[in-house]
């Protein structure tokens, strides 16, 4: 993934992750690059089977409502949308 690049990247040159992620670069913070990040690995745990609320818990989301709030804005469905259209699919 990025973040993996950028860490990557940042240790093995010993630059700093946050001059190697910055907004004029990416268009993101690193707020928002993490949550995109945390967004993006929870689809894994839904695909697996996991239940809305805990694929959230599990990346680390402190609640179901941000966690759906955060997906919704990068998805533009809710993660109970998107396990309905995966399911419609196979």
């Amino acid at each position: 993934s990025l973040a993996h690049a950028i860490i990557i990247l940042s240790t093995k040159d010993c630059i700093s992750v946050f001059i190697l992620f910055n907004k004029k670069h990416t268009g993101y913070t690193v707020n928002q690059f993490v949550v995109i990040c945390r967004v993006a690995e929870s689809v894994k745990y839904l695909y697996d089977g996991y239940s809305v609320d805990a694929a959230g818990l599990a990346c680390g989301f402190g609640s179901t409502k941000t966690y759906i709030e955060a997906f919704k804005a990068i998805y533009n469905i809710t993660p109970k949308q998107f396990i309905l259209n995966e399911k419609t699919k196979t």
